[in-house]
């Protein structure tokens, strides 16, 4: 009937006669009769208050900060605006006030006169310098790249700046120049800090082996030299302030341990901190003198020389292991002659000689900042922000900072163009073809911002950048959340997991989904034992209160979760011969319906196979697939075949582990004189196997059943998957608080060089539907098809002989005779 090419149909709808849609932003008809096109102009009355300029509290709405030389000040980041509070007395200063454009990275330079941010006020992301008690900006670049941090040098002379593309630059503050450091050779970010005396670059680069490498660039002369081997994962770094240390955390310590259900080798808690002394001449603090009379010396006074002097002959092998176990730790800060580090929420030290290490601060829950002279820090914990000197024992709440003045005035309709250009920009620094396959982005950016004058509440927004992350036809572009403004509070409502239905005037329990109460996450609260309820009793009452089919029973739940309620239940929809039970309702009833889908299949393929057949399901490539995956797995070893199925499989990691236990065969038996099975079956399942899948698994979901038949493991049945294999690894945050992703990479056949599955899915070897009607009459014909092929592979692939012949030794000694 029509034949648009520059923008789709969305949303028809016909009374017979006309069919009214929606394209470009605009209402049309189209005439059946005559097919004749017209253009509405609706006019729709509103008084818009979504889009109304309003006065905002952004007291918790801070994420980031940082700390003055003094520690008597504090800048922060709230909602795109940047903000300068007083420790204890004084006044809040808003110094950019702009709702159209966003200021982010705030850094106080050393020296204290200014600070440094980054703002997209020029419709790109650059640097700019402000006094800090005000006063007009200076911008300082126009680089146009995508700015993630920045860091001031001690000497307030240059700031380093990084960048979502793994570089690392200097700016000289004073002419504006912008240097390279380095790129990243293989991506990883650029994690670096400066040297006391502003000489010195200490940045990690990630090897071809995946490691982190440390290396030092000379501000002088712009040569990078390795400071370590790349042999071992060097992952933070930091000079202490004195110039006589590089402290460093490194993947160098290896307790290996094994799992529970296989003899497989996994490595955790690798990382130990250490110091590698810049001069050769420094001597091993850890190495005691021993007490000595002084003999009438003059003790010698601290130095003030902040000059680094690195010897790099033999720098590798100088490393000193700090006495601290191997754990997890986040990273490192040097102090004069000691170095704070992150455990586990808390921020710790240990002075280099001491083997004694104190908590400074626990409990901390967003990021920190320290002063000038590492005298101070600045932390956020539980929503408030706290100014600290660094010294043992601080507690949260100590030196708390009053954000009650970080308000600004939010225009909407400015802050809207705003994040539409910021996701805009996201998009092009960020997808994984810089081509951006093919399409003109800065036209699609201008098509779609002309929506803008139209876009009367967020969700609107939303709608907009949906269809120009659209146009880009690749999965995992997603737009998530940001500010809807006060659209109520949730309910929390008590799940008994059971479906209801009505019968007459009374509620009964039409199915009961037991759960599994050796798992509190599965728990079924009419499943718990004394719970005497049965499918098809009634439900009488709620707390005395009465069920019916005017009263839902959810609207008596209504804030009961984990509370004890007692119910009314019986056979009949009567009281007479009713009895009470009490039970614990839960606030999601998800996995309890899940375990019960997965039982149920699991008992209903052991019933058709003769308990010949295993099944599992894998929710996820996650957490919760690891779980079902091992639950399903080691379980059922002894089982001759398995049906795995991945349907509705939500993705997450891209990983091998599943397919890799799933091919794995047993090349060597054990044996021994009371088993009566070898015993190696234990782990693994080497008969024949079958993947269900269809079009709700994807992402990981389709690297799994690729993988499955990659690796020629079995058959996939079903339907195709979803199709989107190109990924993600985060995305960006939006400043209200809303966030899109862009696709940062493709997944590819090393054998082909084609991107695996994006748009068009993994394929079945044997296409089944899932026919609505064969499901609503309780059938599952997928699952009845896998079922049926192993069978039939089961007659022509017996399972193999799993004892074999003990030699015997003849009376003249020899084997066999």
């Amino acid at each position: 009937l029509t034949q648009f090419a520059d923008a789709d149909i969305k949303f028809p709808s016909t009374d017979g006669k006309k069919v009214v849609y929606e394209r470009d932003g605009n209402l049309w008809t189209y005439s059946i009769a005559d097919g004749k096109i017209d253009r509405l102009n609706p006019m729709v009355r509103s008084d818009f208050v979504t889009a109304r300029p309003y006065l905002r509290r952004l007291g918790t709405d801070i994420s980031a900060i940082t700390l003055s030389p003094s520690g008597n000040r504090i800048a922060v980041e709230a909602r795109g605006e940047l903000f300068s509070l007083p420790a204890k007395t004084g006044e809040t200063r808003n110094f950019s006030g702009t709702s159209g454009a966003r200021e982010r990275f705030p850094s106080w330079s050393p020296d204290g006169k200014s600070i440094a941010y980054v703002s997209d006020a020029t419709g790109a992301y650059e640097v700019y310098t402000q006094p800090q008690m005000g006063g007009a900006p200076t911008k300082l670049t126009d680089a146009k790249v995508s700015i993630n941090g920045l860091e001031w040098s001690p000497d307030s002379k240059f700031i380093a700046v990084s960048t979502d593309t793994d570089e690392l630059y200097l700016l000289d503050v004073t002419t504006k120049k912008l240097s390279q450091v380095f790129k990243s050779r293989f991506g990883g970010g650029a994690s670096f800090d400066i040297s006391p005396d502003s000489k010195w670059i200490a940045y990690i680069d990630q090897a071809g082996n995946g490691f982190g490498q440390i290396f030092a660039y000379e501000v002088a002369t712009g040569k990078s030299t390795a400071i370590t081997d790349g042999r071992y994962d060097d992952t933070s770094m930091a000079f202490d302030t004195n110039g006589k240390y590089l402290y460093f955390v490194s993947r160098r310590t290896f307790n290996p341990s094994f799992g529970d259900y296989e003899f497989s080798l996994k490595v955790q808690d690798s990382q130990r901190i250490y110091a590698i002394p810049l001069s050769k001449d420094t001597v091993n603090p850890y190495i005691g003198k021993g007490d000595e009379e002084p003999a009438g010396q003059t003790p010698t006074p601290p130095s003030t020389d902040k000059s680094v002097k690195i010897d790099f002959d033999g720098i590798n092998e100088r490393a000193i292991v700090l006495p601290l176990t191997n754990a997890n730790y986040g990273g490192v800060v040097g102090l004069d002659g000691g170095v704070l580090y992150f455990e586990a929420g808390a921020l710790k030290k240990i002075d280099m000689g001491s083997r004694d290490a104190q908590t400074i601060i626990a409990g901390l829950t967003g990021p920190l900042t320290f002063n000038a002279s590492r005298t101070k820090l600045a932390y956020t914990a539980q929503g408030s922000i706290g100014i600290v000197p660094i010294q043992p024992g601080q507690q949260v709440g100590a030196g708390r900072v009053d954000t009650s003045g970080v308000t600004a005035i939010v225009d909407p309709r400015q802050e809207w163009t705003q994040i539409f250009w910021d996701a805009w920009r996201w998009e092009k620094n960020h997808f994984y073809d810089p081509n951006m396959v093919g399409l003109d982005w800065n036209a699609i950016g201008q098509r779609y911002a002309k929506y803008l004058p139209y876009v009367a509440t967020r969700l609107d927004l939303n709608y907009v950048l949906g269809l120009m992350l659209g146009e880009l036809g690749t999965g995992h572009s997603y737009v998530q959340g940001g500010d809807f403004g006060n659209l109520g509070t949730s309910v929390p409502v008590g799940q008994l997991g059971a479906d209801y239905e009505v019968a007459g005037n009374s509620v009964r329990f039409k199915k009961i989904y037991r759960g599994a109460n050796f798992d509190e996450s599965m728990r079924g609260p009419l499943g718990e034992p004394g719970v005497d309820v049965r499918d098809g009793d009634y439900l009488l009452e709620v707390d005395g209160k009465p069920v019916s089919r005017e009263v839902n029973p959810n609207s008596l739940l209504i804030d009961k979760v984990g509370r004890t309620v007692i119910l009314t239940v019986n056979s009949s929809p009567s009281l007479t011969g009713s009895r009470k039970i009490r039970v614990r309702p839960i606030g999601n009833e998800a996995k309890v319906r899940y375990h019960e889908f997965v039982e149920g299949n699991r008992k209903w393929v052991a019933k058709m196979s003769g308990g010949r057949i295993g099944y599992m399901h894998v929710p996820n490539t996650q957490f919760d697939g690891a779980v079902e995956f091992t639950r399903g797995y080691w379980s059922q070893t002894d089982k001759d075949a398995m049906v795995v199925d991945e349907r509705w499989n939500g993705g997450g990691y891209i990983q091998p582990w599943f397919v890799d236990t799933l091919a794995r065969k047993i090349k060597a038996g054990i044996q021994d004189r009371n088993a009566k099975e070898d015993g190696s079956d234990a782990v693994a399942i080497e008969g024949p196997k079958v993947m269900l899948i269809n079009g709700y698994a994807g992402s990981g979901g389709d690297f799994f059943p690729w993988m499955f038949k990659a690796q020629k493991v079995g058959l996939l049945i079903g339907t195709r998957t979803w199709g989107g294999l190109v990924g993600i690894s985060g995305g960006a945050p939006l400043v209200d608080g809303g966030g899109v992703t862009a696709p940062e990479f493709s997944i590819y056949d090393r054998d082909t060089m084609e991107i695996i599955a994006e748009n068009t899915g993994v394929a079945p070897d044997i296409e089944v539907d899932a026919r609505p009607d064969l499901i609503a009459a309780g059938r599952d014909p997928q699952l009845e098809k896998a079922v049926e092929i192993l069978l039939e592979q089961l007659k022509k692939y017996p399972p193999k002989k799993k004892r074999t012949d003990i030699p015997k030794i003849g009376k003249d000694g020899r084997i066999g005779g």
